[in-house]
């Protein structure tokens, strides 16, 4: 639901009991701040005393407008509620307070909307806790009648013959009574003596009816505090049970969505699901016939792309009942539970899985199919990988090798012994996801996918695709082989920052194009300028450039390409190169401490080969980021102390997405999240630097204040941002 209309928002505030309420005629009258601040103050104030909580608030008074309309869109923010709609999504921007002092209706209404929702749960509180005294003065008003009438019958009865017939019930003791002192640690009272001794009846009065009608009362009550009690004792379902289950139900909801999926990832599965031929789109209209609550994919995809497993189950197809549909479930889920290798968590299996892909939950359905498509992954890459070394083996045993004598020649048998290529099918080239999830802690087995831009299927991914008009940085459209392997999206983006020195290129009279490896190494070796073999012979982490990005096997065999183990040595060498200056660390640190983030070794800052741990994870990035954009919370960070690396990673892109819709940001930083995971202390420093510079922080000097604007508006979005 969206904000009240704004004539009854008016009258509500009217109608507080507060002086600056009163002369309210319109939402705009609150762009200063004054009257919110009142309503804050009242807010925040004891109901019993009437008195604010502390007076040191209190000596804070001449502040501006500013910030006291920060203070307040920060205060409402921090208790918005999803019942709020539309007010706590305004409330959640970064620019809120800037409308509310601009005077924009829509952000002062879903300010004092909350307000008027939290001053509504004030009243409701307030009532009933005083309906909560008047039952506990009407409880005590009944017993002190029961005492009073006891203490009136004790001064009638005074003598024995009140009672014409003694009673039979009635015990008289034979022996003279001992004076018992008030127990009060005892809540009940377990006999009438003691009963009698709690509320001072005199003996003389003990028979009376009155009184035992309040022992028998006495006695009632008290046996509907001890009967869960007992049945307890004899294994009888109590309350106590039932709630702790309802909370283990809840944990357990809590704990399952912690891990969800992104849209990328369940695209991604889709597409796996269309390449193996199965079909996610039910038949009719019917909850039986859907394919992803019935149970019939993860059925299908056990018998089709593990057909080599073996498994026993009874599936009742098609289902005619929800019982049917939950078996089917189950023994799915059962048979996936015996895959050897595969490790999906416990809440994916269980019983609660079931109920949540009968109903239809696609993050518990996803889940699922996403680690079996990492499973299937891993086997496909495990037999290829069987393959490639037998092969290996079986021509040294039968081949001799044969005799090298040109580098070209060495440098080509390397590459095709060290670095074959990964079979991967053809649709899956488009997508850049992670590495499975049982490999997630063995970072350098595995490298991610390579995203290659395919025609037939391509995402709305903002790293592939399309080349957008305003990208300083775009990315390359055509895939090639660099001379280490597959290249990745981040390592040309990074290569944004770097200009390697260009090779002199031969003239075409010599290049020879034939495709036969023996004549092109009998050509001879054309002349080269000395400068550049130097230059080239002196520097090995230099790669050469060349005119036209040709296939490998099409490159003339006369080209000298020094062989280089992984393109991480070319950043590293590079890198050395360009590094921060030490007042750009010193002005990172007073950064921080200005905007409140503290560091466990920000020694690490000054150490040119030390790996900045603390941002691996992605939570200090984050931090950061929502204290330059003045936010709340950043939803969906994960902030484990242990986190692993899918949960990093994601951590991550939060922060950079973030980040990328400021204009004054580089793009080419904003992709490099491999590197901030892997802790590269050039990237990060460069990183830090740049959004310091976009926000404007490096222009406040020792007052704190900033200089000029936070960003120059360039055009009228740019002043809108």
């Amino acid at each position: 639901m969206g904000p009240p209309p704004h004539r009854k928002l008016v009258h509500w505030i009217n109608s507080l009991p507060l002086a600056a309420c009163a002369l309210v005629d319109s939402l705009l009258d609150l762009r200063h701040g004054d009257v919110l601040q009142a309503i804050v103050a009242w807010l925040q104030m004891d109901a019993r005393r009437q008195k604010p909580p502390r007076e040191r608030e209190e000596a804070v008074v001449e502040v501006d407008a500013r910030t006291q309309v920060h203070a307040i869109t920060r205060y409402v923010a921090q208790r918005c509620r999803s019942e709020d709609g539309e007010a706590m999504y305004l409330l959640n921007e970064a620019r809120c307070a800037s409308r509310v002092l601009a005077g924009d209706v829509e952000a002062i209404a879903a300010v004092v909307s909350v307000l008027r929702r939290l001053v509504q749960e004030r009243q409701e509180k307030e009532a009933q806790a005083v309906e909560e005294a008047h039952a506990l003065a009407r409880q005590e008003l009944v017993v002190f009648s029961h005492k009073a009438k006891c203490a009136v019958a004790s001064a009638q009865g005074s003598s024995r013959h009140a009672f014409t017939r003694k009673s039979s019930f009635i015990h008289v003791p034979t022996r003279p009574q001992k004076s018992v002192s008030v127990r009060t640690a005892k809540p009940y009272a377990t006999d009438f003596d003691a009963f009698a001794a709690v509320f001072s009846i005199k003996q003389s009065a003990a028979g009376e009816p009155a009184s035992w009608q309040v022992w028998d009362m006495l006695r009632h009550i008290q046996n509907q505090h001890v009967r869960p009690v007992e049945q307890a004792a004899h294994g009888v379902m109590t309350n106590t049970s039932t709630m702790a289950k309802k909370l283990e139900r809840e944990s357990d909801m809590v704990r399952k969505r912690r891990l969800y999926l992104t849209s990328e990832q369940i695209e991604a599965t889709t597409a796996w699901l269309k390449l193996l031929g199965v079909s996610l789109s039910p038949t009719s209209s019917s909850i039986f016939d859907d394919p992803l609550r019935n149970g019939s994919v993860l059925c299908e995809l056990l018998q089709r792309a593990f057909k080599g497993l073996h498994h026993s189950l009874e599936l009742r197809y098609p289902p005619k009942t929800l019982g049917d549909m939950r078996h089917n479930i189950s023994c799915s889920l059962q048979g996936i539970s015996h895959l050897e290798g595969l490790h999906i968590p416990a809440n994916y299996l269980g019983s609660q899985a079931v109920e949540a892909t009968v109903m239809g939950d696609k993050q518990s359905i996803f889940a699922v199919l996403w680690h079996l498509w990492q499973y299937w992954e891993d086997l496909q890459r495990r037999g290829i990988k069987d393959k490639t070394e037998e092969s290996a083996a079986n021509n040294d045993v039968e081949n001799t090798p044969p005799v090298v004598n040109s580098q070209e020649e060495k440098t080509h048998l390397t590459r095709s012994v060290e670095a074959p290529k990964r079979a991967k099918p053809a649709a899956m080239e488009a997508f850049l996801m992670d590495v499975s999830a049982s490999k997630l802690a063995e970072e350098e087995t595995y490298s991610s996918w390579d995203c290659r831009n395919d025609t037939n299927s391509r995402l709305d991914i903002p790293w592939g695709g399309q080349e957008w008009s305003n990208d300083l940085f775009p990315s390359p459209r055509h895939s090639f082989e660099s001379p280490s392997g597959a290249m990745t999206m981040e390592d040309i983006s990074r290569q944004a920052d770097i200009v390697p020195i260009a090779r002199e290129v031969p003239q075409m009279e010599h290049i020879d194009h034939s495709r036969n490896q023996e004549t092109s190494i009998s050509q001879p070796e054309p002349a080269r300028s000395e400068t550049s073999a130097k230059e080239i012979d002196s520097d090995p982490g230099l790669v050469a450039r060349t005119t036209s990005p040709r296939p490998l096997e099409d490159k003339p065999a006369v080209l000298s390409i020094p062989k280089v183990e992984n393109i991480r040595t070319i950043r590293r060498e590079t890198s050395k190169a360009i590094e921060v200056s030490q007042e750009d660390i010193e002005g990172i640190l007073c950064w921080f401490k200005l905007i409140g983030i503290r560091l466990k070794q920000p020694e690490d800052f000054q150490n040119q080969t030390a790996r900045l741990a603390e941002f691996q994870s992605g939570v200090v990035l984050c931090d950061i980021v929502e204290k330059v954009e003045h936010l709340r919370r950043i939803d969906g960070v994960s902030r484990a102390e242990k986190s692993v690396k899918a949960n990093a990673l994601h951590n991550i892109e939060k922060a950079l997405s973030i980040l990328q819709k400021k204009k004054t940001m580089p793009l080419h930083l904003i992709r490099l999240k491999r590197s901030v995971y892997d802790g590269d202390r050039y990237v990060i420093l460069s990183l830090l630097l740049q959004i310091r510079k976009a926000y404007g922080y490096h222009l406040k000097g020792k007052s704190g204040k900033l200089g000029v604007q936070r960003r120059h508006p360039m055009h009228q979005d740019a002043a809108d941002g």
